[in-house]
């Protein structure tokens, strides 16, 4: 049986994305918790799958050298919880770091000391042994009979989402469907003005329709970026896709690597 890294603990927007993919894929995974989201991308082994949430993890990703399987998004929707009766009373709260920038308008309405925690489970946990003058912004789905007072969708968005992508090691990036999605990553090896507008230049030569675009400075190398680039590929279009990719890398100016070529749950 295969072993799945998640961040826990047990009730975690990741935990629930996870039991959702594996009902999906029809497969028999063990869950294996961790207590940090760094941690749970850096328990990728040959054995091990992982669940991440893209966006926060895409560094690890590139140097574990992993590849996508698949990706879903899921809804995102929090609540604040309390054992105060008034919101007036309430001074501190735990917040999961990445909570805290889809709760910022209610946050800063409230001049709230803010305690850090690693998952929004760890909040809840956190608020139980807390005083009275603590409160915690906490995921919907998990129980809040007990506390005294509950202010339900304060996230700044109604249509909030994160988007996780399920994660192998050293793994085939075709699956059996017609359509999918492309990540790769672009390392300009060569830092000079117009290196990014080349990049674009050329997959609109090739009609490729890019869905996002990302630069960020290499963590290794000062004044040298990566760019993250994604888009939609169809099967009978991955020759022009790989003809496109080797062009880049025959200029000696960028490298190239393939996070995946994948589908959609």
């Amino acid at each position: 049986m295969r072993k799945l890294a998640v961040l826990g603990p047990e009730g975690t927007y990741c935990d629930v994305a996870a039991k959702q993919l594996i009902t999906m894929l029809k497969e028999e995974y063990e869950i294996c918790y961790y207590p940090s989201i760094l941690k749970t991308a850096l328990a990728i082994t040959e054995e091990k799958d992982a669940l991440l949430p893209f966006e926060y993890t895409m560094d690890a990703i590139i140097k574990k050298n992993a590849t996508i399987l698949s990706q879903m998004k899921l809804p995102i929707s929090f609540t604040f919880v309390s054992n105060s009766k008034s919101l007036e009373n309430v001074t501190d709260i735990f917040v999961q770091f990445k909570a805290y920038g889809q709760c910022l308008d209610f946050i800063g309405k409230h001049h709230f000391k803010i305690h850090t925690t690693q998952s929004n489970i760890e909040s809840l946990e956190e608020l139980k042994n807390a005083k009275t003058c603590y409160g915690a912004i906490v995921p919907s789905h998990v129980s809040t009979e007990e506390f005294s007072l509950v202010l339900e969708n304060i996230a700044d968005s109604i249509h909030n989402e994160t988007r996780f992508v399920h994660i192998r090691k050293n793994t085939a990036l075709i699956q059996n469907e017609s359509n999918y999605i492309a990540s790769i990553v672009i390392t300009s090896l060569n830092d000079r003005p117009g290196i990014l507008f080349g990049i674009l230049e050329r997959f609109n030569a090739h009609h490729v329709n890019l869905k996002a675009i990302l630069s960020r400075p290499r963590k290794d190398l000062m004044g040298k970026y990566i760019f993250y680039l994604e888009f939609e590929v169809k099967k009978e279009d991955l020759s022009k896709i790989e003809f496109l990719l080797k062009e880049f890398e025959q200029e000696k100016e960028t490298k190239v690597q393939i996070l995946g070529i994948y589908n959609t749950i």
